[in-house]
């Protein structure tokens, strides 16, 4: 066929490199809806379907890509791709998140944060999200008018697989735990739940991120750590490589730092060596955000962005993360001086192209189901039922010790007249990094227990510093009448420093406590930049009356009208500080109406309004300390762990330590709830609190889910995908990749606080009658570990059995043990139910630098079967040949 230079007619052109012809469907296909996460078969011939169209729809790609010209190329390399109209190319946005539910475009379902998922031990559950997701996302953006924003695309920048391997690192809260083969599992459920199960049309596409060994936060534009290629093949790649080979993962995005010196934007190792030509992946290569710029201004490792494209699109990325409007200029300059074919570019164009078609976009998408998905599924019944039970499983019970002779939980078993909620969180809902809007108010601890313990006195103790200012909260935040969402407040942006014009942007936000990271575009882009102001308006809440001293942390400027009046005017620029309003009497539970304006002209930026009582008000007195509990849900928040900012010190703040300190001198009966995306090394806490349970951030129906555990309706089985060390000090140095130096359960020898994989029940389970299928394999076999777990309590309950791998060759540099197979298990009361467990031999490879392959190897291995990483119940030995 001739190349078309010129087209008059678009549809006579399009037809005649056969976009619109039928030949692109070999045959109609009936699409059946959910598929078993399990049914491999089944899972397999949908890719094999998948594969046929997307050579189809490459090929079609292809005679596209070859007609145009480099501008027209240029405008779709961009992540805002702008349309092609000669060819019926509309303009598309990249870039959407929804790790833990769709982000940043209005109401959608928020679940818990990935680090809870990976908690669960419930891949099952996760796909089953994963497709509410993607449900969500293909409703959202075919309600959207014109579906070309930032954030309403249904290309998905999620799920984040990079390794907790160090607690402290800022986003820790994205991952699914430090452990490769869990958290391959979760992602492999992940990427096929939010892709769907069509054999021809994605609901979405799946990005896998940030690829690799991206695990800091205060120098991830520049980093470069040095990590042995054994440290790559066995900790950092193996949840890529299972998603990529397993799932069908479609899309992954590069990370900012490089590995041996190499950025991972442009290293051709990564991105064809091993991604393209060792795994198969056949999809789209996206760089992060911003990232070609920091291979000049911050790896200062090329001079020029010319010389940076090149190097990227010769590497295998086939989208850059920035904007279009300079591209074609930079494309120019490389192609001018040699570092670039013409080829390769249309390589790269050719790929996202047909990842877009897949979705069915540009091609005649007539029997696409997902085009029917309906509004109706954004916050529906059953998505909100899985946001609840995630975080009723993905809650850890750490401990659950007994207070005069029985356990302090749960409480529907105990006599009790009171409890108190108390903490900086007790009536606060923290959704997490990359949350969206949710779909009704999110539920709190103290809400849920007051709703739910109707023969029980449920009182609130209002968390207030009166020492010093505290950050006013989203649930004493309300937007205006009319205006999408519950709690928090309209923000309305403007370009430059001046709160006048037309908005460039107009959403949601939380509260008013930030400090602005730059360059905000990697983050944060619907903010102008360099400078910009913005304007809050909505309501504050009090929940308790008295006289309020109203405050603000700002730089640049910052002005406060609280009911009409201003009450601060700091409207200059300068650095961080602190101004105090004259302070006003507010009454508990009334509404008043507050706009704040704040302008950055540039450089830091910092934005918080705060507050504080200037009497303490009168206590929830505890009369009779024996039938009163406290529930004190403390933690950590994103101002203390977040992108861009780690956390070295994973202590407990103190005013948090002193408030609780506070209430167990007046009563054994505390329970601590514990929230945030990390551990918290206090050890004191643990040696003085009865009860403890690690909530994370729980999600919009969190409040009901713990309100649940709490009161025992639901039974605690989560079991932390971490481990849970004592002390900063068992930890190597943040910034060393090199795990094989004591980090994770894997090469640790430090006693930790609790071990990876621990988790506490309301009920006791004994294993029995362990068996093995086989104990003498070859490495292309499977064995099947069979056992009975027998629920020897009183309450139903579930268990996770965990099966380790221990190497018996003293010869070889291995781990200490690491997790090859593990099964969730609901028993009933006095019953036994057998668990079996599926272990291909190849599950226990490692590396082998000699012969450049992963490599099982013949000889003897334990196989450990617990209830975490230290709680070994059985050992079996089985012995490889080959």
């Amino acid at each position: 066929m001739g190349t078309i230079y010129v087209v008059k007619n678009l549809f006579i052109a399009l037809f005649t490199i056969g976009i619109f012809t039928s030949n692109i469907h070999a045959e109609e296909q009936t699409f059946s809806g959910q598929i078993p996460l399990n049914d491999q078969a089944k899972w397999e011939e949908i890719f094999k379907q998948r594969k046929a169209f997307q050579e189809k729809c490459y090929e079609n790609a292809r005679q596209l890509v070859e007609q145009m010209t480099l501008k027209e190329k240029a405008a779709l390399f961009g992540m805002d791709s702008k349309s092609v109209d000669r060819f019926g190319i509309s303009r598309h946005h990249w870039w959407n998140e929804a790790i833990h539910g769709v982000a940043r475009n209005g109401r959608a379902t928020q679940f818990p944060v990935s680090i809870a998922m990976g908690s669960t031990w419930d891949p099952e559950l996760i796909y089953n999200m994963s497709s509410a997701i993607g449900q969500e996302a293909r409703a959202k953006y075919h309600e959207s008018p014109g579906k070309v924003r930032r954030y309403e695309g249904l290309t998905i920048w999620s799920p984040t697989i990079n390794m907790a391997r160090d607690p402290r690192w800022g986003r820790n809260d994205e991952t699914y735990g430090e452990d490769p083969f869990l958290t391959s599992e979760m992602a492999v459920a992940f990427v096929k739940g939010i892709q769907g199960t069509h054999p021809e049309y994605y609901q979405t596409i799946a990005t896998i991120k940030h690829f690799i060994a991206n695990n800091t936060e205060h120098n991830r534009e520049f980093s470069s750590p040095q990590i042995k290629q054994s440290v790559l093949r066995d900790y950092y790649m193996p949840a890529y490589r299972e998603a990529v080979q397993k799932a069908d993962a479609q899309s992954i995005m590069t990370a900012y730092n490089g590995v041996n010196g190499v950025p991972c934007t442009v290293n051709e190792w990564l991105l064809t060596d091993v991604l393209r030509n060792e795994w198969g992946f056949h999809g789209t290569v996206v760089t992060d955000v911003g990232a070609p710029k920091f291979l000049v201004t911050r790896h200062k490792y090329v001079e020029t962005y010319a010389e940076a494209i090149a190097l990227m699109i010769n590497a295998g990325v086939d989208l850059n993360a920035m904007g279009t409007d300079l591209l074609y200029k930079y494309l120019g300059h490389a192609i001018e001086r040699g570092l670039i074919t013409d080829g390769a570019i249309d390589r790269a164009i050719t790929q996202n192209l047909t990842t877009r078609m897949q979705l069915g976009q540009i091609i005649d998408d007539s029997s696409n189901p997902y085009k029917n998905t309906p509004m109706s599924v954004v916050g529906s019944d059953e998505h909100l039922a899985i946001a609840q039970e995630i975080a009723e499983k993905g809650t850890v019970l750490l401990q659950n010790k007994p207070v005069k002779g029985n356990a302090l939980l749960p409480l529907g078993s105990r006599k009790i007249k009171k409890i108190i909620v108390a903490g900086p969180y007790g009536n606060v809902g923290e959704l997490g990094g990359y949350s969206g809007t949710p779909t009704r108010r999110v539920s709190t601890v103290y809400g849920a227990l007051k709703e739910a313990a109707k023969d029980v006195d449920v009182e609130l103790e209002v968390w207030m510093n009166f020492s010093e200012p505290v950050p006013i909260p989203n649930s004493n935040l309300r937007p205006p009448v009319g205006f999408e969402g519950e709690t928090g407040l309209k923000a309305e942006y403007f370009r430059g420093t001046a709160v006048q014009g037309v908005p460039q942007a107009v959403r949601l936000d939380p509260s008013i406590d930030r400090e602005w990271e730059k360059p905000l575009e990697n983050i944060d882009p619907e903010v102008p930049q360099p400078q910009f102001a913005v304007r809050w308006s909505g309501s504050l809440v009090p929940d308790v009356s008295g006289e309020y001293k109203i405050s603000v942390k700002v730089d640049d400027g910052m002005r406060v009208w609280l009911d009409g009046q201003e009450i601060i005017n700091e409207w200059r620029r300068g650095a961080a500080r602190v101004v105090d309003a004259t302070p006003v009497n507010l009454e508990a539970g009334k509404a008043y109406p507050l706009r704040v304006e704040f302008f950055d002209n540039g450089g830091k930026a910092s934005s918080h309004l705060m507050w504080s009582l200037k009497e303490k008000p009168e206590e929830n007195k505890i009369e009779e300390p024996d039938s009163t509990v406290v529930v004190f849900v403390c933690g950590f928040n994103l101002q203390i762990a977040r992108e861009f900012v780690d956390h070295e010190d994973l202590s407990l703040p103190e005013i948090q330590m002193r408030s609780l300190r506070k209430w167990l001198a007046k009563t054994k009966n505390v329970i601590v709830v514990l929230n945030g995306g990390t551990i918290i090394t206090e050890p004191w806490l643990f040696e003085n609190v009865p009860a403890v349970l690690h909530a994370w951030y729980p999600g919009q129906e969190g409040g009901y889910a713990l309100s649940n555990l709490l009161l025992g309706k639901s039974n605690p089985s989560g079991h932390l995908p971490m481990t849970w060390f004592k002390s900063v000090e068992q930890l190597p140095h943040l910034d060393d990749y090199d795990v094989t130096k004591g980090r994770t359960y894997q090469y640790s020898t430090a006693m930790p606080q609790f071990p990876f994989g621990h988790g506490l029940s309301y009920t006791s389970f004994s294993y029995e009658n362990v068996k093995l299928s086989s104990d003498r394999l070859a490495e292309d076999d499977t064995i099947l570990v069979s056992l009975n777990v027998r629920n020897t309590g009183d309450v139903a309950g579930a268990d996770v059995v965990q099966i380790y791998a221990r190497d018996l060759d003293p010869t070889k540099q291995n781990v200490i043990k690491k997790l090859v197979g593990f099964g969730r298990v609901e028993v009933k009361p006095g019953q036994t139910e057998e668990v079996s467990i599926e272990i291909p031999v190849e599950r226990l490879a490692s590396w082998n630098q000699s012969k450049q392959v992963m490599d099982v190897g013949q000889g003897k291995f334990e196989l450990q079967i617990g209830t975490s990483s230290r709680g070994i119940e059985a050992r079996e030995t089985i012995e490889i040949s080959q």
